[in-house]
């Protein structure tokens, strides 16, 4: 047997110039009508010149589609037109760096004029030249043939149907009662396993119907040609992949009673023969035939001078109607006058409607019909009785129903005449199909589509309960919207907006992984005329269809190829499950990606060559641009460093040719990777085998044209490695770059001058489907990067760093944001042959300092502090260098020791004699505040810091020791407040060092609850201004905010009192005296209900609804209520005096929580009529001095009547001699 994959996978390449094809046919087996894809990878080497790709389709398929990879666009292409065959052609010119891609060519066997087993034998073939060492080089090859064979089959039936006849059962089982009989001949093409695919057409079909001897042809609704009894109807070529391409003709015939007396079985044969395929090229004959059966059911006249007959037609099917016809004629010579006919209708059977001749009148009661002759019935007249009827639902299927009618006339002996029908009820029989809506030639990874089932119950009982499992491919998922509906036209579109019904009871979809559903299908049956035993795309005419809609995501991660999908309805008194047909989705993708590697000395200057010191660290930049549609599995880098195989530094994999390295670079780390990727090494000395490492992470051969064999690959890479891999996993398609960064270092004995260059490869794989069943990653083309090369600097001087003495020694602990570090004290000794200049040295395990330092000519030593960045090392490497003017740091050397673990920071721990904690009070934010002391004794001089979690500590660091300490701070529980128990660390700093830390758990007293009022809860404030009248009225104006909703808001004078003055020194006597007054109106809005107030007189007026619908916002910084009031008081008496009026409002808020807060206002004017003379509140005049008067305003604001402004026009002092008058405010300043 040969392997799958060499059935659909073929492969070819040159060693010398490293091209490389592969062509992958997604299934060597097909149904004409399915597409099919080829897909073609390709690699083209670095220094590419041209380029290009044929592929000649097979005559037998047609072309559907193209796609190519964007990674390196073709510069020309070929296509023949959709639908037509022929050759495909893809260009590309100069490529420097390269390229790997695919392409995809979609087609496929032209469905119903292709034979069964046609075969498409295909390959492809590749032309191009490379640039290598200077000499073009070109080279054309192909690649082995790939085939896959057609599928194919003829579904043509042809069936007969004697219309009006009734089955009976038996062998002979439909009847009839009549000499002329009605045939229904139908030539049908129905879907087979494929559905609308692997179809035939038919080719000069004919269709022949030899009667039986004695039978007449009477007419045809056809062209037919009849010659003796053989009628022949020429159908000519009809498609078989057209949906509801049905051809039916009636023949009428004629049987002689004389032939074919009463109770004949007369039996008829139709046949179909033709040839299938296509009329230039057909695949071969094809004959169908169908036999019928029946009984002619209609007896002779007898030779009495009357006779009744009795026939009928009915399919037979429970719930289903029928028809019996009672016949009674005279035969004799004289008329009848008198005649009774009685018919008892059995059971399982029920009247609908009665019909008779005229002549006769009939009637039904309780299932018995009775007729009797209205006129004589004259010799050699007959009359008719039909009776239509209803077989129950309930009747035995296969049970025989007979029913006799009696003819009663007077003088002659009582008659009868019985028919018979069996119940005839078909199992249920699904007519099921499966279609993707909208439906293209392939489809894309992580396309939605529209996925429809449609259902048609065909037999004789309903289908009840039955339940559909679609088993979803892996490559395929459920995304939802579901729909569920009925219509009766087979052609219904999907996502119907007209022409539908909804299914009722409608089914339950459900889904666990990737099964699907649907529970509780129930389809009635149908009445019909004849039960066909065909299922064709269309169903049957007259019995409706049932449509399950739903959409389904090709998975990002679907493999290409054919996607199968079918489903299976059973139960439901199904007598056994069926099978859809199953429907293919082609997906397809490319993919395609460059390489580009860079050489930098740091991480951003990436340049293709470089300079650089013997020794020196220097970064290469792996990456692989990515592009296409299909994602890349097991996406790998391999980097073979310079000098790979010793003296001989050879190329990864195209021509297996010398890179001229002159000296070694070696692994130190990986610096970055995105994303994220695997390291692994091969720890060969001689050329290692790049191919090696598709073993070890499970893939199929990635670098076949691999150029080494040696060693084999495991996971991590150590410093100082040579041969380097970087495995990614999957990557999704339209992925970001692919990039490694890793440092080598120079070999230090490298000499000045001495060059070194480097190339990577880089490979992968996609995933196919196969013969739409077996899954398999192919290994895409692999390609190897230009190279770059650095050379070794031949003007940089170098130092040489030695220890001056121990290992580094730990001093202390330090903080750092990663945590608390060591930190250590180291002396070098350095000797600098060249003349004095600027160093630089760095750790990648921590902080050094200085990290520039001048260096001397001749030996010197260097002390450096060290600080170990978390994680802590156990070795420590310094990496010393020379300092340029631009700031840039050449590596000269490379220092690595041992650290010494770093001493506990145990050294100057307090201990805690006492500690005392009480309640404080709490802050303006209403945080509870402790006070906590705290005494010891602390061993060294130091810093005590404090901090919690639970809260903040004021002051938090105290200066202590050596000796005893008392240290007192203020503790606030912050939010959320602790329940019980805080958390407090302490540090003991000693000259920046952490000499100890440590924690305590404290107990909080339990602290007295502050009460709150609950209108300090929420806000109101109240704005307003007042107007008077010398009549009495007054009114206020303003505006309400509350930061809550409000149900209420009321206002009420709950005090008055008047005084009366005059503008007079000295006033004449006057008190204050209560007086009352009420409210005449007011609004409010927005109001939370109507104003009330009581009547006659109202002291309050009030604004109140139900709660919650009443609840208004008059939020602050939106909108506030607006409001007025109208009040009376007693009116201003005189002239010249007037009175000071006082009043207090209490305006009061409830919010939709039942809070109710007051707000009380007191309001003061001074009225007069007109103005007031002298309209200042509470004025009185003082004597303090014999020269000396003092007016007290008490800081009323005093406004005249209706808004007018008061002001002091006139002072009258009687009794007085004054030479001057000064005028001094509250603050001693004469006005």
């Amino acid at each position: 047997m040969v392997p799958l994959s060499a059935q659909n996978i073929a492969e070819a390449s040159d060693s010398l110039t490293g091209f490389w094809i592969k062509k992958v046919v997604s299934n060597t087996q097909i149904p004409s009508g399915v597409t099919f894809s080829y897909t073609i990878y390709f690699s083209f080497p670095a220094g590419t010149q041209n380029v290009t790709i044929t592929d000649v389709l097979p005559p037998t398929v047609v072309f559907q589609s193209f796609s190519v990879t964007s990674a390196c666009p073709p510069s020309s292409t070929a296509l023949p037109p959709a639908g037509s065959t022929g050759t495909v052609q893809v260009g590309w010119g100069v490529l420097p760096n390269g390229c790997s891609g695919s392409m995809t060519i979609v087609v496929s066997f032209p469905n119903g004029t292709t034979c069964n087993g046609a075969a498409a034998r295909n390959r492809v073939c590749l032309a191009g030249s490379v640039l290598i060492n200077g000499q073009v080089i070109f080279r054309e090859f192909c690649t082995p043939f790939v085939s896959t064979t057609a599928q194919a089959a003829s579904t043509w039936s042809i069936q007969k149907q004697l219309l009006g006849s009734t089955y009976v059962g038996g062998n002979c089982p439909r009847a009839f009662p009549g000499d002329t009989a009605t045939y229904l001949v139908c030539l049908t093409n129905n879907p087979g396993q494929w559905g609308w695919n692997g179809q035939l057409n038919l080719v000069n079909g004919t269709v022949t119907d030899v009667l039986p001897s004695g039978a007449q042809f009477v007419s045809a609704s056809c062209p037919v040609t009849v010659s003796g009894q053989t009628v022949t109807w020429n159908v000519g070529n009809l498609s078989g992949t057209q949906p509801n391409n049905t051809q039916c003709c009636t023949l009428k015939v004629y049987y002689p009673a004389s032939t074919f007396p009463a109770n004949s079985q007369i039996t008829n044969t139709v046949t179909l023969s033709g040839q299938t395929g296509s009329a230039q090229n057909p695949c071969g004959p094809i004959q169908q035939s169908n036999t019928l059966c029946w009984l002619k059911a209609t007896p002779p006249p007898p030779t009495t001078s009357a006779w009744i007959g009795k026939w009928g037609s009915t399919n037979g099917q429970p719930g289903c109607s029928g028809t019996y016809t009672i016949r009674i004629c005279n035969t004799g010579q004289t008329s009848i006058s008198s005649a009774t006919i009685t018919d008892t209708l059995p059971s399982g059977v029920t009247v609908t409607s009665l019909t008779s001749f005229a002549g006769l009148a009939a009637s039904q009661s309780g299932g018995i019909i009775t007729a009797t002759l209205s006129t004589p019935l004259q010799p050699g007249q007959c009359r008719d009785i039909n009776i239509t009827f209803t077989v129950s639902s309930t009747a035995t299927p296969n049970s025989t129903i007979t029913n006799c009618a009696w003819l009663q006339v007077p003088g002659l002996q009582t008659q009868k005449a019985c028919w018979s029908f069996v119940v005839q009820a078909p199992a249920p029989t699904a007519c099921i199909g499966k279609e993707i809506c909208s439906p293209q030639a392939s489809y894309s990874p992580g396309q939605i589509v529209r996925v429809r089932f449609r259902l048609q119950n065909i037999g004789g009982q309903s289908i009840n309960g039955a339940t559909l499992v679609d088993n979803l491919h892996p490559s395929l998922q459920y995304v939802g919207n579901p729909s569920f509906y009925t219509s009766n036209a087979w052609n219904t579109p999907c996502n119907p907006s007209s022409g539908t019904s909804s299914w009722t009871p409608a089914p339950t979809i459900s889904v666990s992984g990737q099964t699907i559903t649907v529970s509780n299908i129930t389809i009635p049956a149908t009445c019909q005329n004849l039960f066909w035993n065909g299922c064709g795309y269309y169903g049957n005419a007259g019995v409706p269809f049932y449509w399950i809609e739903f959409d389904a995501k090709i998975a990002d991660t679907a493999a290409l190829g054919n996607i199968p999908n079918s489903y299976t309805l059973s139960g439901g008194g199904l007598p056994q499950p069926v099978n859809s047909n199953t429907v293919y989705l082609l997906v397809t993708g490319t993919t395609g990606f460059t390489l580009e590697k860079r050489v930098a000395k740091d991480t951003t200057n990436w340049q293709s060559s470089l300079t650089a010191s013997a020794g020196s660290t220097v970064n290469y930049r792996l990456r692989m641009n990515l592009s296409g549609t299909a994602p890349l599995r097991y996406a790998t880098f391999v980097d073979l460093l310079p000098m790979d195989n010793g003296s001989s530094d050879g190329k990864i994999l195209q021509a297996c040719a010398s890179r001229g390295s002159q000296y070694s670079l070696t692994y130190q780390s990986t610096v970055a990777s995105t994303p994220a990727s695997t390291g692994y090494s091969n720890p060969a000395t001689t050329l290692a085998s790049a191919n090696a490492i598709s073993t070890t992470i499970g893939a199929p051969s990635l670098f076949p044209t691999s150029c080494g064999s040696a060693g084999s690959w495991s996971s991590g890479i150590a410093a100082g490695a040579k041969n380097l891999g970087f495995v990614f996993g999957t990557v999704g398609a339209s992925a970001s770059p692919l990039s490694v960064v890793v440092a080598a270092k120079l070999d230090p004995q490298a000499q000045p001058g001495q060059i070194a260059c480097n190339t990577f490869a880089a490979g992968g794989a996609v995933r196919h489907l196969l013969n739409s069943s077996t899954i398999q990653d192919v290994a895409i083309g692999a390609l190897e990067s230009a190279p770059v090369c650095v050379t070794v600097d031949t003007s940089a001087r170098c130092y040489r760093v030695q220890p001056a003495g121990s290992i580094p020694t730990p001093v202390g602990i330090v903080s750092t944001p990663k945590g608390d570090a060591c930190k250590y004290q180291w002396t070098v000794s350095i000797s600098n042959p060249g003349p004095a200049t600027s160093g630089c040295v760095s750790s990648p395990q921590g902080q050094v300092t200085p990290s520039s330092f001048t260096l001397p000519t001749g030996t010197s030593t260097l002390t450096l502090t060290f600080v170990d960045i978390p994680p802590q090392d156990q070795v420590a490497c310094f990496i010393f260098g020379t300092l340029d003017a631009a700031g840039v740091c050449t590596p000269c050397d490379t220092l690595c020791v041992d650290l010494q673990p770093c001493p506990k920071p145990d050294t100057c721990c307090p201990r805690f004699e006492r500690v005392e904690i009480k309640c404080k009070g709490r802050d303006s934010t209403g945080n509870q505040v402790y006070q906590l002391c705290a005494s010891g004794t602390l061993p060294c001089k130091a810093s005590i810091v404090l901090s919690s979690p639970d809260g903040s500590f004021t002051p938090a660091g105290f200066s202590a020791g050596p000796g005893a300490f008392t240290i007192c701070t203020d503790f606030t529980d912050l939010p959320p407040a602790s329940s019980g128990a805080i958390t407090v660390h302490y540090t003991v700093m000693g000259q920046g060092v952490v000499l100890c830390r440590d924690s305590a758990r404290l107990q909080l007293p339990r602290c007295p609850t502050a009460p709150r009022n609950c209108c300090d809860l929420w806000q109101r404030a109240l704005q307003t201004q007042v107007k008077w009248y010398s009549n009495g009225t007054v009114v206020i104006t303003g505006t309400a905010t509350a930061t809550a909703p409000i149900s209420a808001f009321k206002a009420a004078i709950v005090s008055a009192q008047l005084k009366r003055w005059c503008p007079v020194v000295p006033p004449p006597p006057s008190s204050w005296q209560r007086i009352y007054g009420d409210i005449t109106s007011g609004w409010l809005s927005p109001a939370p209900g109507a104003g009330v107030m009581l009547t006659p007189f109202s002291r309050q007026i009030s604004w109140e609804g139900p709660v919650p619908d009443s609840c208004k916002r008059w939020f602050p910084t939106a909108s506030p209520a607006t409001f007025q009031l109208t009040m009376l008081f007693p009116p201003v008496s005189g002239w010249k005096c007037g009175d000071s009026l006082c009043f207090t409002v209490r305006y009061t808020f409830t919010d939709c929580e039942c809070r109710t807060c007051d707000t009380l206002i007191t309001y003061c004017v001074a009225r007069g009529k007109k103005f007031p003379d002298f309209p200042w509140f509470a004025t009185a005049v003082e004597r303090t001095a014999p020269d000396a008067f003092v007016l007290r305003i008490n800081g009323s604001s005093v406004t005249g009547e209706a808004g007018s402004v008061a002001r002091l026009t006139m002072l009258e002092l009687r009794g007085a001699d004054f030479d001057d008058i000064q005028v001094f405010d509250d603050r001693g300043v004469a006005s």
